[in-house]
């Protein structure tokens, strides 16, 4: 257990200058905002930029993670350690989802001060008007935030997983994979959410759907790697 935290605390420490660059613009963006953006509109809309930054970040994110140990070769050292080799991807998994997480807190707080800020503005009315408020929309935001980082991780994973497993047309394989990953879950979401209907309206389906996907796919990236793929 040990070994797999300092894999973990690694993992972390190799995502950190980019994910101290991402925390402190946003702070900083989030702090102009308050500060000086009295248009509530504007202010809501460059405050939403940094969540839209991270969620395209975080699958570059993982996927920089695994491409890095092959051009350092740092593979043979990783899958040298005393832990299976699904541990070692499991870590990069769990690392840079910790980091997604919380970069996705600290834009969300900024998002929800600029809202609660004038809590009699435009669009506070329209939400209040349509029996909608801005703590339920906080929660449906963070519910597709989160299931959102599980998802495209999930799938960086097992495309990483193909990728490193075909020995040639690496290119190729990784396209296909992500094509293949894209179609399987449009594929059952239809099915899973009208399986659900009764029980958890759709948005919430989505979201589950979107976490069990997100660790299937992870179980596929993590089963690659600890059968097929070679250093």
């Amino acid at each position: 257990m040990k070994l797999v935290i300092t894999l973990y605390l690694k993992e972390l420490k190799d995502a950190r200058d980019l994910s101290c660059i991402l925390a402190i613009g946003t702070l900083m963006l989030q702090a102009w905002v308050l500060l000086s953006v009295e248009t509530h509109v504007i202010a809501l809309f460059l405050s939403a930029l940094p969540l839209w930054a991270i969620m395209f970040v975080l699958p570059f994110l993982l996927a920089s993670s695994f491409n890095g140990e092959w051009r350092s070769n740092t593979t043979y050292l990783l899958f040298a350690l005393p832990v299976r080799a699904a541990v070692v991807c499991l870590c990069k998994f769990a690392a840079i989802l910790s980091v997604g997480l919380l970069l996705f807190a600290i834009a969300g707080a900024g998002v929800y001060a600029v809202v609660a800020r004038d809590p009699g503005d435009e669009v506070s009315q329209i939400l209040v008007f349509f029996g909608v408020t801005p703590t339920s929309v906080s929660g449906y935001t963070a519910g597709f935030l989160v299931s959102y980082a599980v998802l495209s991780l999930g799938i960086v994973a097992a495309v990483e997983g193909a990728r490193y497993t075909a020995a040639r047309l690496r290119g190729l394989a990784t396209a296909a994979s992500f094509v293949l990953c894209v179609i399987i879950y449009l594929t059952f979401a239809t099915y899973f959410v009208y399986g659900l209907q009764g029980n958890l309206a759709t948005g919430p389906a989505l979201m589950v759907y979107s976490v069990l996907s997100g660790l299937a796919f992870l179980l596929i990236g993590l089963f690659l790697f600890e059968k097929f793929v070679e250093i």
